[in-house]
């Protein structure tokens, strides 16, 4: 069941058309219409009102396009931030990685210049005797 509180919307055409023949506004016209009908039968330029509507519609287009624009400067600009902190991550990424291989390497060279503790192959040729302990020789 259709709604019945929608009314027909009038064009421009259709009212000067009205206004040409003389006759009034259908029972469905709201308030508005009335006031659009009453507006365009004092008109004497009809051109006059296409020339406002023309301008109008450019006005809009370049604020549309205006806002269009901005919106890509701002994605432009959240996407450019996004490559940057991304980049940093990976640069501090690799810095911190090859400060710790370059540490790493470091500590693997000194610990090889200290003398690791192992048992000698061969006994000593004169031990020092240990005090306290006094050996008999026979």
């Amino acid at each position: 069941m259709p709604d019945s509180n929608k009314h027909k919307i009038f064009s421009k055409e259709e009212l000067f058309k009205l206004i040409d023949e003389k006759k009034s506004l259908p029972p469905e016209a709201d308030d508005f219409d009335q006031e659009a009908m009453e507006g365009l039968s004092m008109l004497t330029d009809r051109k006059k009102v296409d020339r406002l509507n023309n301008s109008i519609d450019e006005v809009l287009r370049l604020e549309k396009n205006k806002a269009k624009k901005k919106r890509n400067l701002y994605v432009l600009s959240a996407a450019a931030s996004l490559i940057l902190i991304i980049s940093f991550f990976f640069l501090l990424k690799d810095t911190t990685i090859k400060k710790e291989d370059k540490s790493l390497a470091e500590n693997t060279q000194t610990t090889n210049d200290i003398p690791a503790f192992h048992e000698p192959d061969q006994p000593a040729e004169n031990p020092a005797p240990k005090k306290g302990i006094v050996a008999k020789s026979e």
